[in-house]
This record gives structure tokens, sequence and C-alpha cells, in this order.
């Protein structure tokens, strides 16, 4: 706290925003207005007087800072983490695979991003800090790879199009557990806060697995009879509720709520009107989901309400991630990225990756992954990997 003081103390001394100003006014009887009158903010005393206020206001300001959200950018370099609002800005570009689409991101336990790309079957994993490919994982034996997530343990587990999902050791490349039970591709893995993996096919099943023993569970599908040829029931997206829930969506456009005590689907939310392309978790029953028809939708996956629901006729949704400060990232087939306000349906930022190509040059966005650090991971058409601040 003493060296937050001292660092706080000197940016207000030094570089005083007109929002930090604003600040000061609010929580110090608006000293500054008062006393500023009509000297030139450019004057010496005017100065003077800016210092002497902002010191005076300071210890107001930091107690109201601490105490809640403050959208102040020059601020997160000093209270690092405080301020988790993405400005939009592209830190850095890892290249994987060159003109091969990107179709899976993960991030690790200690904030390494691991990436799959579409003709590619080798999973890179880089230093976000230093764009370094530290290794590869699978070594062109594997199919491409549909789906990736972090396990408990470290480890990777990577959904295929060779109808498996295998466990790989990140650390150590190797490969430690296959599960070959679907008959159709992989395209959704989910873990289970009980340590479970939850895999999703466009066989239309759901499997729960032990990733210990390699056993399967439990077998879930909306269809009578699981058949890769009903493809309106092919799971296409998958995300872990509390109290021993999963979601999953499909190509009829519905989210199903299954009780996996029950093997049951407890609820169907219907809203979409055509294939349900990505879920994200916002926080405790409150679930996002994106369509190929432009919208994205909030549920109450207790009651099935609808809660909120954001729409873009001209553009498509792939992929979505909940980020830590309750809002919701979407990226999209035009190559642009929103940052959505859930209480709301507020768009908060929009970044259009069209400025960053050539003119009539497509790069859809088809993953997106939060940081620990609050910035976001994108992945694109062209096998790119940005990182956004």
């Amino acid at each position: 706290m003493n060296d937050f003081r001292i660092h706080f103390e000197d940016f207000f001394c030094s570089n005083i925003s007109e929002s930090l100003q604003r600040i000061v006014r609010h929580h110090s009887g608006k000293m500054l207005s008062k006393r500023r009158g009509s000297q030139s903010l450019q004057s010496k005393s005017t100065k003077r007087l800016r210092k002497k206020s902002a010191l005076q206001g300071f210890q107001c300001a930091e107690a109201w800072l601490l105490a809640g959200p403050v959208h102040i950018r020059n601020l997160c370099d000093i209270v690092s983490g405080y301020n988790q609002e993405l400005e939009g800005v592209c830190s850095s570009i890892l290249r994987g695979q060159e003109g091969s689409r990107l179709t899976a991101l993960a991030v690790m336990p200690n904030g390494n991003i691991a990436s799959s790309y579409c003709f590619d079957s080798v999973v890179r994993v880089w230093d976000v800090n230093t764009g370094e490919c530290l290794r590869g994982l699978g070594g062109g034996r594997c199919a491409t790879v549909r789906a990736m997530v972090v396990l408990p343990d470290g480890n990777l587990a990577l959904g295929l199009e060779d109808h498996t999902v295998r466990v790989w050791d990140a650390a150590n490349g190797v490969c430690l557990l296959t599960l070959d039970a679907h008959a159709h591709h992989v395209r959704a893995l989910a873990v289970l806060p009980d340590g479970r993996l939850a895999s999703g096919s466009d066989d239309t099943t759901v499997r729960v697995w032990d990733i210990r023993t390699g056993v399967c569970l439990l077998t879930l599908s909306p269809a009578r009879v699981p058949t890769i040829a009903n493809h309106l029931f092919y799971v296409t997206s998958l995300a872990a509720l509390p109290g021993g829930k999963l979601a999953s969506g499909h190509g009829d456009g519905k989210v199903r709520v299954w009780n996996l005590d029950r093997a049951t689907c407890d609820l169907t939310l219907s809203g979409h009107t055509e294939r349900v392309t990505a879920l994200a978790l916002i926080s405790g029953r409150k679930l996002a989901s994106s369509s190929s028809d432009g919208t994205v939708i909030l549920w109450d996956t207790e009651s099935g309400t609808n809660l909120l629901t954001i729409t873009d006729q001209n553009d498509t949704f792939f992929t979505l991630v909940a980020l830590p400060n309750g809002n919701l990232a979407s990226g999209s087939c035009g190559g642009k990225m929103h940052v959505w306000d859930t209480t709301n349906g507020n768009c908060l930022l929009t970044i259009d990756l069209d400025k960053f190509y050539p003119v009539n040059h497509c790069n859809s966005v088809y993953a997106l992954t939060a940081l620990p650090d609050g910035k976001l991971a994108s992945g694109q058409t062209d096998g790119t990997v940005r990182v956004w601040r």
C-alpha cells in the first residue's frame, strides 16, 4: 500500500489528466475548480495550484479508486490488473501457420497460449511476453484440432476431426491418453468443476469422461437415435454450469441444459433461428450463446429466461469469451471483435481487423480467449494470434 501511495502521489503531481481532475474535484469539495479561477492553465501559479489541490484530494480519491472499478486507462500501469477495460490496441502478434485458419486457443496456467490450425495438426505453445514458440504438440500425427481446453493438472485436451479426444502433457510434448468413442468430429470440450471432461461431437452426442482412467461415464443426446445424419443435433459448443449441470449448443439453434446427476435435459433454450456457434458462462446462472443468425442471447439457466438479445444482422458471430470484469467479447465472420456490456447490451468497444489488412482481405475471428492480465487473444483466418490490451 505504501508503494501504491508513492506512485499514485507521483502520478497526481506530474500527470493530472482531465479525468483525474474530475475525480479530485468530486472528492475534495470541487476545490480545484473553485481555486483555479480565471488563471491560465499554462501559468506557473496554476500548475502549483493543481499540484496542491491534487495532493489535498489524494486521500479521498485514493479510497474511492480502490473501492470500485474506474475506467482510467493510464492508471492500469500503477495498479497492476486493477483496470481490465480493453483499449483495442494490438500489443503483439504470434505468427503460427501462415495462411492456415486458426481453429482453437487456450491459456495455460502460466499465462502461455496454445493455438491450433486447420491445415496443420501441430498445436503450438507460445510465450506471450516474447512471442516465442516454445514447443509443438502433435508433430503431424494428429488430425485437425477443433476444440482445446486446459485440464486442472495443466495438461491439454484436444478434440479432433478423427473422432477422438487426446490428452497431452504440454510441458513434455507427450500424448498421455486417447479417448475414442465418438463417431464423428469432436467440436466442443468443457472441463467440469469436479475435473471430469465433457466432449461434444457431430455424432449428436455429449460424452462425459474420467480423464484419469479414460472411461466414458455418461452419454447424452437430444436425438432419439444418435446419428451423424441428423445435422440439427450436431453439438457445436459446450459450457460447464454450476450445480452439476452442462449447457450444449446445437445445429438446430437451441441450447440445452443437462442435469448430469440424472442424465436428463432439464431445459431447452429456444431463441436462435440458426445453429449455435459458441457458449460462454458469464457468471453464476447467466449464460451467453451466439449464433450464425447474427444474434447473441444472454440466458438465465435456471428459469430459461431470455435476459438480453444482441443483434448484428450484417455479420455472423463465431466465438465468445467472458471477460474477468463481467463483460463479453465476441469474434465474427466479418473480422470484427466487440466487447459488450452484459447488463444492457451496449457495445463498449469495436476492433475492426480490416484496418490491419489489405482491401478485400477476409480475416474472420474464429477463436478468443481471455488472458490472466486482462488482455484478450484472438485467432484469425490468416493463422496469427493477436494479443490485445
